[in-house]
C-alpha cells in the first residue's frame, strides 16, 4: 500500500517521520501492537510455556524504525563508532583498513 502513494504522500509520511526523529517520539497511534501467541512447534498447546508472543506493528511503524536504523548504522558506520570486533549485522561493502 505505501508503495503506491503518490509523491506528494511519500513526502507527507517523510515530514511525519522527520517530525518524530526531531522530537524524539513517534504518533500515539504507531506505538500500539497486537500481541499474538504462537505456538512453538512440538509444544502442548495447553501450556502457557509452549507459547511465543509476537507483536505485529503497523507498516508505518515499520518504516519508520527501519529509516531510523539506517541513519543510525550509518552515523555508526561513518564515525567510526563501532569496534572493529563487531562483524555480525555489519554492511558486507565497508572497505577493510
Amino acid at each position: 500500500m505505501l508503495k503506491q502513494l503518490g509523491s506528494t504522500g511519500k513526502l507527507f509520511l517523510l515530514s511525519i517521520i522527520n517530525q518524530s526523529w526531531k522530537q524524539g517520539r513517534t504518533p500515539r497511534a504507531w506505538e500500539n501492537a497486537h500481541v499474538i501467541p504462537i505456538l512453538n512447534k512440538d509444544k502442548d498447546p495447553k501450556e502457557l510455556k509452549s507459547y511465543r508472543p509476537i507483536s505485529l506493528t503497523t507498516c508505518m511503524e515499520k518504516v519508520s524504525e527501519r529509516m531510523v536504523n539506517r541513519r543510525l548504522y550509518w552515523l555508526l558506520e561513518n564515525r567510526g563508532l563501532l569496534c572493529e570486533e563487531q562483524s555480525g549485522f555489519r554492511s558486507a561493502s565497508r572497505s577493510e583498513d
